[in-house]
């Protein structure tokens, strides 16, 4: 039972990084640009491409998308720290599973990475709200069944 439940809960993490993760695998992959930016250029590019995605199929104003962006950006922060820890104590979850020397410290490693899963979970949720009040009703409901996917990089 404990097994199936961990494994739904990293499941739901990677669900909740499903937004994110486009981002992160970009900044990843990215050599430094020759121009001095605050932030690299593909990180940037894939956001605008959201935004324009969502421009075209929810017939956003060019304000709803300024004010979206704000939105996006000042969380962030906090869900790329999260993230960044996830990713942490996933690997320190393998390790420590992997040599099997440290019970306790096994599982409270699963424990830390069930609380940052619902962490993520809970700014992912104040995130779309935020949006959606940023939307009229009929945006909303398009907005509710779009179907986001991340697409890797090819190639």
């Amino acid at each position: 039972m404990k097994t199936s439940r961990s494994a739904l809960v990293l499941g739901m993490a990677l669900l909740a990084g499903v937004f994110a993760a486009g981002t992160i695998a970009s900044a990843q992959n990215t050599q430094p640009q020759p121009q001095p930016q605050a932030q690299p250029q593909p990180r940037e590019h894939g956001h605008q491409r959201m935004l324009s995605r969502l421009q075209q199929k929810l017939g956003l104003s060019d304000a709803q998308v300024a004010a979206i962006k704000e939105v996006q950006d000042r969380h962030r922060p906090a869900r790329m720290q999260l993230f960044k820890d996830l990713r942490d104590a996933n690997a320190r979850l393998r390790q420590l599973a992997v040599t099997g020397t440290d019970e306790a410290g096994l599982q409270q490693t699963a424990a830390t990475i069930q609380s940052l899963t619902g962490q993520s979970l809970q700014l992912r949720m104040q995130t779309l709200r935020e949006m959606a009040q940023l939307l009229s009703p009929e945006q909303r409901q398009t907005f509710a069944q779009m179907n986001f996917q991340w697409r890797g990089r090819r190639g």
